[in-house]
C-alpha cells in the first residue's frame, strides 16, 4: 500500500481485483505472492528489495514514479518542436520534481521543461511567439510587458502577445 501511496486496503483490493478478505488474510499472515511484488516494483520504481524485505532503497512511490520515469522528447529545429519519441529519465537530481516534464533537444542544448507552471515569471521558459517555439530567459518588466533573451538577440513584448508552454526545470549545455 505504501509503495501505491494507498491509504486504504481498497484502493489495493481495487487495483488488484481481489476481495478485501484476500488481502486481510495476506496481512494476518504476513505474506504477499510474488507476482504482486513484482508487479508493484514495475509499476513503481520503488525497490524490489524493499517490496520482498523491507531493508533499503524505498522511495515512497510517487516521489520514485516521478523521478525516475519515461517521459516525452521533442526536438526542437527552426522554432517548430516535433515528436522524437520518450526518455527514460531520472528526475532524482533535480531541485523539485516537474509534475509534467517535457525533454527538448537542438542543436544548441537540452532542456526539461515543466508543461504543468504557465504562469510567467522571471526565469527561463519554452515559450511560443507566433507559433515559433524556444527557450528564452524572460525578466518580467512594468505595465505587464517583459523581456526575452535567446542566443544573444534581445526583445520586448506585452506578456500577452506570447504563448508560455512551461518553465524549464533543467539546462543541459553541449561542451564544443
Amino acid at each position: 500500500m505504501d509503495a501505491y501511496g494507498f491509504t486504504l486496503q481498497k484502493q489495493l483490493c481495487d487495483l488488484l481485483g481481489i476481495s478485501s478478505g484476500t488481502v486481510s488474510t495476506w496481512i494476518r499472515r504476513n505474506y504477499l505472492p510474488g507476482d504482486v511484488v513484482v508487479t508493484c516494483a514495475l509499476d513503481t520504481g520503488v525497490s524490489l528489495r524493499w517490496l520482498a524485505t523491507g531493508r533499503e532503497g524505498y522511495k515512497s512511490s510517487s516521489e520514485k514514479a516521478k523521478s525516475s520515469e519515461y517521459i516525452f522528447h521533442k526536438r526542437l529545429a527552426a522554432g517548430v518542436l516535433k515528436d522524437a519519441g520518450t526518455w527514460l529519465a531520472d528526475l532524482s537530481f533535480i531541485h523539485y520534481l516537474p509534475d509534467e516534464p517535457l525533454f527538448i533537444t537542438s542543436s544548441n542544448g537540452a532542456w526539461i521543461v515543466d508543461l504543468s507552471i504557465t504562469a510567467i515569471s522571471n526565469g527561463r521558459w519554452l515559450v511560443g511567439i507566433n507559433d515559433r517555439y524556444d527557450i528564452y530567459d524572460i525578466a518580467l518588466l512594468p505595465e505587464r510587458k517583459l523581456s526575452g533573451m535567446s542566443k544573444g538577440n534581445n526583445f520586448i513584448c506585452g506578456i500577452e502577445d506570447i504563448e508560455c508552454v512551461g518553465k524549464v526545470a533543467l539546462t543541459i549545455s553541449y561542451d564544443s
